[in-house]
């Protein structure tokens, strides 16, 4: 699921949120519908229904940056 700012040609673009199957979730910047520049990710634990880790600083082209 995505809820944010999308192009003409409706790829994601500039800034959204995302929620991923598997339960994980992101908010923040978007290029070229990659997670790039500052963000959160919210990573799901699997064995454990409600905890979660969480990750706040940037990306580069889908990859943690920092």
């Amino acid at each position: 699921r995505y809820i944010g700012v999308l192009t003409k040609t409706c790829k994601k673009e500039l800034f959204g949120y995302i929620l991923f199957s598997q339960g994980d979730e992101y908010l923040g910047q978007i290029s070229k519908e990659k997670k790039h520049g500052f963000g959160i990710y919210k990573f799901k634990k699997q064995e454990k229904r409600n905890e979660y880790d969480i990750y706040i600083g940037n990306f580069v082209e889908n990859t943690i940056n920092g």
